[in-house]
């Protein structure tokens, strides 16, 4: 019996001893949240839970790198240490230099940036023109800026060139020209290879001394003499006058420029077109008729649906420079109050004015029938529509 008390009492306090290990046991850490703009090392990603005294680390989310602080954390307790690290974006330095071109900036040069190439005046762009700020740097390489290229220079009747022409010349190269015996140079004797491929300006001409001089050229319908020569009547043999296309009209290809010689002009090789004004613009409870189209000179008349009144003009001219005036407004035609009626009136209280569509109804007093309809509604002409019904006595 007194072995069985003993034993008792060990089992108590051996249990006794169990609950207090168990209440002071250190608590686990759930998976921990980092700083801004970091995540969780790849180590740890996977995991729920930490046991106590565990460390885990943060990285810098893609496109940022670390500004100090150690990216170390330790679990104590169920509670997780203060996040030291700070991570901050990542800035791609320069993209590089371009020759003959540069860089563009209009988001700066921190991760997810782009830049955009720019060639100087006469360089071309070969290949891609932009880059990227990227998590490893910038993608693609350094753009190149190439020159601009033209082909041989033009032949020119009883001239040449000074020295023997190539077969291509780069931007900014220069050809000078020369007359033979017994002409005479009209215009510049040298021409450069221009930005947009070509020579410029035009090339001299050769003038016999015999030669005839042209009167003042005409142009066409659609296009006239630039301002520039409008008042002169004469024109040396070798020159050159260009047209523009007349008001209303835009260029639809061919060479703006003819020549002089020996009394002739050359054939005029620009084309114009009638400018198209687009759409004259959408009317709310309306529409355009468009039956004259939409070019030059063409007008479009507003028609306003049923019910709806025309408020301003309501005609557009196709002009130089777009449409005339404005998109004109369709507005609700109005009624006044509807008609009074003898031994009833109307369910609702009287409105000043009923706009189209508007319906009205109308009911007898005591002791009277209705005859007719009973709702009335305000009709495209301004008038309310049916005639109102009448209460008849039993």
């Amino acid at each position: 019996m007194q072995a069985f008390k003993v034993c008792c009492w060990t089992l108590k306090i051996w249990m006794i001893q169990l609950a207090l290990v168990l209440s002071i046991q250190a608590q686990d850490c759930s998976r921990p949240t980092g700083g801004p703009n970091m995540v969780l090392s790849d180590s740890f990603i996977n995991r729920d839970t930490f046991t106590n005294g565990e460390q885990v680390s943060f990285v810098c989310s893609t496109g940022f790198v670390s500004a100090g602080g150690s990216r170390s954390i330790t679990c104590t307790d169920g509670v997780w240490s203060e996040v030291k690290m700070k991570c901050k974006i990542r800035s791609c330095g320069s993209p590089g230099e371009i020759l003959n071109g540069h860089f563009e900036f209009p988001d700066g040069i921190e991760f997810g940036a782009t830049v955009h190439t720019k060639c100087d005046v006469g360089y071309i762009l070969v290949g891609s023109g932009v880059r990227t700020c990227m998590s490893q740097g910038w993608s693609g390489r350094v753009p190149i800026c190439e020159a601009v290229m033209c082909g041989p220079p033009p032949d020119i009747l009883n001239g040449g060139l000074v020295t023997p022409p190539g077969e291509e010349y780069k931007f900014g190269d220069v050809v000078v020209y020369t007359c033979q015996k017994e002409f005479t140079m009209n215009g510049t004797s040298s021409i450069r290879c221009s930005e947009n491929g070509e020579f410029q300006p035009s090339p001299p001409t050769c003038i016999s001394f015999s030669a005839q001089n042209c009167s003042r050229p005409k142009g066409g319908p659609s296009l006239i003499l630039s301002d520039s020569f409008i008042y002169q009547d004469t024109f040396t043999h070798g020159a050159s006058v260009y047209f523009v296309c007349s008001t209303g009209y835009v260029g639809a290809g061919g060479s703006r420029w003819i020549t002089c010689t020996d009394g002739v002009w050359s054939e005029v090789k620009l084309k114009c077109k009638k400018r198209l004004c687009g759409s004259p613009g959408d009317i709310l409870n309306g529409q355009y008729d468009l039956s004259e189209g939409i070019e030059f000179g063409a007008r479009v008349y507003a028609k306003c649906n049923k019910g709806y009144t025309l408020v301003g003009s309501g005609e557009r001219t196709c002009m130089s420079q777009g449409w005339s005036g404005r998109v004109p407004t369709c507005e609700a035609v109005m009624c006044g109050p509807p008609p009074d009626i003898l031994n009833g009136g109307l369910v609702t209280p009287l409105e000043e004015e009923y706009k189209y569509g508007d319906v009205v109804v109308y009911t007898c007093q005591k002791e009277f029938t209705m005859n007719g309809s009973s709702s009335i509604s305000c009709s495209e002409n301004g008038e309310f529509q049916p005639s109102p019904p009448t209460c008849i006595s039993f």
